[in-house]
């Protein structure tokens, strides 16, 4: 049994350590994961992580991830082309957009609009 639990110990920290070196490995996926994780919103970074992803083989969260771009931002034509691209099973797709794939608005205009944190109060009416 003490034997059975040593080896299954080694097999996990195995698998840990193969995880570490696959992550040291790729800097620029490592990279798009932690752009992704702190603008979760902007469409670019949703859409350099996916591109990433799908050409190591993930394509369920690659379309995964291009899907929640195209909600974010449905103008954007090169994320839509990259989710088609996913989709049909190709792991090369563009890393980023052609100027003809580019809509006309300004970037302030991609950046969602959210919502403010607190509800604002509103000011009672001058007497």
């Amino acid at each position: 049994m003490a034997r059975m639990t040593i080896w299954m110990l080694a097999a996990a920290m195995a698998a840990a350590l193969a995880t570490v070196r696959a992550q040291a490995a790729d800097p620029a996926l490592a990279q798009a994961r932690a752009d992704y994780w702190r603008h979760p919103y902007r469409p670019d970074a949703i859409n350099r992580l996916a591109v990433l992803l799908a050409a190591r083989g993930e394509a369920g969260t690659a379309s995964l991830l291009l899907s929640r771009a195209l909600l974010i931002s449905p103008g954007r034509a090169d994320i839509r082309a990259n989710l088609e691209r996913v989709r049909r099973g190709e792991r090369r797709i563009a890393s980023s957009a052609p100027a003809a794939a580019m809509p006309a608005e300004s970037e302030d205009a991609l950046e969602p609009r959210l919502p403010a944190p607190w509800p604002q109060a509103k000011a009672p009416p001058s007497r």
